[in-house]
């Protein structure tokens, strides 16, 4: 190993700090690892800009480490792929790094998932976000009957421009967030998205929520070479005329089609959420098998909320709860323990435990820069154009709200005859009305039906 060498840090590595530790995900592999003591100091000093006779100095005056140890790590650095040694480095814009640790451990979090619980107690614990969810956009080109977003929140403000995005995304590299996640509206509406997408990959695990339409020949090319965690693309139906059905867009199908197909050829990883709506009930084994021989991972979607404004419109289209626990317990043996638990089961609950996990985890950006503790929590009080991303998150009162909410503080909820088998959402419970009570009347009815359908009578108990 030459003095004269610069250790550079490959451009798939990312990389968080922490305190004492590090964190590093190699995107290539789906690997993680954690940085603690001398490996934590010596990759904290490698900046590609440093030969390792540098860092040996340096190493040296700071923290009296020996040279010896200091040629060891950085072998076992190269030796992980984590970095690469070059006499004379063309010197590019360097992008920022992420996480620490105290003797290293690998960890694999396609296989490990302990792996994504680690990244949240590193983030939780050092007051930074593991996750943001940046809504781009509320524009959109399907007019989908179900939809929350509403018409008029488009033109209220100016979006976010590209130049303001790289900012946020910046801001959140020197916080710490290991995780961004791009959602609308329809994302690829903006024109500036490539862009966008472009950078934000450099630094970032890397996630888009789209309908899928409008990527096609003319930036499929550009998609392949960005570094994405995942890519979640909503289906609506396997037919033509249930997509214009629900998305009042006559060329929907076809431009999904397309998109899906072109994105099959590639080594991106697609995930497919199947939204389970009463117009394409009998098309959703249609739907399962057509992703299947994309060879995408599927997933499915029955929640449907109000409007904004709290229009019920949306409602209409919830499909039933039967259909929706078969396709998500296809297994008949798991279906009938699911069902028998939520019918006779008694759950009981700690007041003192936190409602929903994701309010403590994330937060989300709107388009016109507003933070808010997630989607459906619609408060406009604390925006990025006032105030440093840092500062909100960590000082905001309606974020710290918000992330203390227990069971203890809704105690109708923990009352409440449907506690079995309600969504527990705080923004739910601060607003729970009859359309809610009346979803979970509904879906007591379906279990009813499924359970005499799925035991034998003599296996019956009571259910009322």
């Amino acid at each position: 190993m030459k003095l004269n060498n610069f250790p550079i840090i490959r451009p798939n590595i990312i990389s968080r700090y922490y305190g004492n530790r590090s964190l590093l995900i190699n995107e290539n592999k789906k690997e993680g690892y954690v940085l603690e003591n001398i490996y934590n100091l010596i990759w904290r000093e490698i900046d590609d800009k440093k030969t390792i006779k540098d860092l040996i100095d340096i190493l040296f005056k700071k923290n009296k480490l020996k040279k010896e140890e200091i040629l060891k790590i950085i072998k076992e650095f190269k030796k992980l792929n984590l970095i690469h040694l070059k006499e004379n480095p063309s010197f590019t814009e360097k992008r920022p790094k992420l996480l620490k640790v105290d003797s290293i451990r690998k960890l694999n979090y396609e296989q490990n998932k302990k792996f994504l619980s680690l990244l949240y107690n590193f983030t939780n614990s050092s007051k930074v976000p593991p996750q943001v969810t940046f809504e781009l956009t509320y524009k959109c080109n399907f007019k989908c009957v179900h939809c929350y977003n509403q018409k008029g929140r488009i033109n209220r403000d100016k979006e976010l421009s590209f130049d303001e995005i790289k900012n946020i995304l910046d801001d959140l590299v020197k916080l710490g967030t290991p995780f961004i996640q791009f959602t609308g509206g329809e994302i690829f509406v903006r024109r500036d998205i490539t862009k966008i997408l472009e950078y934000a990959s450099k630094n970032f695990l890397l996630g888009i929520k789209t309908n899928g339409s409008l990527i096609n020949e003319n930036n499929i090319d550009k998609l392949k070479d960005l570094n994405f965690h995942q890519i979640e693309i909503s289906l609506y139906g396997a037919s033509e005329n249930t997509y214009n059905i629900i998305t009042k867009n006559k060329k929907s199908f076809k431009q999904v089609m397309n998109s899906l197909k072109l994105l099959s050829k590639t080594k991106l990883p697609i995930g497919i959420s199947v939204i389970n709506l009463k117009e394409n009930e009998k098309e959703t084994k249609k739907m399962i098998n057509f992703v299947k021989k994309l060879g995408f991972s599927c997933g499915f979607l029955g929640e449907i909320i109000p409007t904004d404004k709290g229009g019920l419109e949306p409602l209409k289209h919830i499909c039933s709860y039967q259909k929706h626990l078969e396709l998500m317990y296809p297994k008949k043996k798991i279906l009938k323990e699911i069902v028998k638990q939520m019918l006779t089961k008694k759950i009981k609950i700690n007041p003192k435990q936190k409602m929903c996990i994701g309010l403590g985890s994330q937060i989300v950006i709107d388009p016109f820069g507003y933070v808010k503790p997630c989607i459906e929590w619609r408060v406009y009080k604390d925006n990025v154009r006032e105030k440093s991303i840092k500062e909100i998150y960590r000082n905001s009162k309606t974020l710290n709200m918000a992330r203390n909410i227990t069971y203890g503080d809704f105690p109708n909820c923990m009352k409440c005859e449907f506690i079995n088998i309600c969504f527990s959402c705080p923004v739910h419970a601060l607003e729970c009305k009859e359309w809610k009570k009346k979803i979970n009347k509904n879906k007591i009815k379906d279990l009813k039906k499924m359970y005499k359908k799925l035991f034998k009578k003599n296996q019956c108990i009571p259910l009322d």
